[in-house]
């Protein structure tokens, strides 16, 4: 950990981890019927990704239009979702996109602590 980075809590297990060392990723809240961020550990992040990947490939449409909206809040645009492609098409880009995150192609951003 650098004297900037700060800390964070896993939203799975508790643990408080170097900022840079936590995984930014989907992961679908029940109670808020959205999908919401959530800070994962090393340890954690794995099982939490894969979870969001199986939740995908049984998802509705309305809830394939949630996790677009959430990957659209840290800047990355599902253009083929916003041109109205049909929702099977939305669904592979989606898995692409959490396959990229899983190899590290793409890592979303902490971003600032209020």
């Amino acid at each position: 950990m650098t004297e900037e980075d700060g800390e964070a809590m896993c939203s799975g297990c508790g643990a408080v981890v170097a900022e840079s060392d936590i995984h930014v990723i989907p992961h679908f809240n029940e109670t808020a019927s959205q999908y919401v961020t959530t800070f994962r550990c090393e340890n954690c992040w794995h099982a939490a990704l894969t979870a969001t990947r199986k939740r995908l490939g049984d998802a509705a449409a309305d809830e394939i239009t949630l996790l677009v909206s959430f990957f659209e809040r840290y800047g990355y645009i599902v253009h083929e979702a916003r041109r109205g492609d049909p929702i099977a098409v939305i669904r592979t880009i989606l898995a692409r996109m959490i396959g990229m995150l899983e190899s590290g192609a793409i890592r979303l951003a902490i971003g600032p602590t209020q």
